[in-house]
């Protein structure tokens, strides 16, 4: 979203898939049960209890203790608030493709529909029966949305010329 919001004239079309940008209070309660208390605080303890497979799975992607380094750095991106407004949506003039899981536990589908009504050059793409994590249990119907999207968007021009 800051790549359409301030640097548009960098790209030709924008996916955002499963964002927020109005932290709730489940979402924060959410990520404390990954053991994250705050931007950049992690509780690793509760998170290698509380979280042992999300644990394994990032040490044997990332090496021990590099997965740590990482999952603190995305606690900072995960609970730092965007504070965006109406405003900072309508500065994204490329085209948008806005797509997000019916069942997210951790962002409301309202807010990609917000989003939809506020970015000027949107799409919206709701795919049932999926959470957070939609985009790989829903493949199939996942990569066609984004491939339709991506070719009638390529080079930055859309099916009908207009850039």
């Amino acid at each position: 979203m800051e790549l359409g919001m301030r640097y548009s004239h960098l790209v030709g079309a924008l996916i955002v898939g499963a964002a927020w940008y109005q932290m709730s209070n489940t979402y924060v309660e959410e990520l404390k049960g990954f053991g994250m208390e705050a931007p950049g605080v992690i509780n690793i303890s509760r998170l290698e209890q509380d979280q042992p497979e999300i644990v394994e799975l990032f040490r044997q992607l990332h090496g021990d203790p590099q997965w740590k380094t990482l999952f603190k750095d995305i606690s900072v991106m995960w609970l730092t608030p965007l504070d965006y407004d109406e405003a900072d949506f309508k500065q994204i003039n490329v085209p948008t493709l806005i797509i997000q899981g019916d069942r997210d536990n951790f962002i409301p589908v309202e807010q990609a529909v917000a989003m939809y009504h506020m970015i000027p050059e949107s799409e919206l793409a709701v795919i049932p029966g999926s959470d957070h994590m939609g985009f790989m249990q829903k493949s199939k119907i996942v990569k066609p949305i984004l491939l339709d999207f991506l070719l009638r968007h390529r080079n930055g021009i859309s099916d009908d010329g207009r850039k």
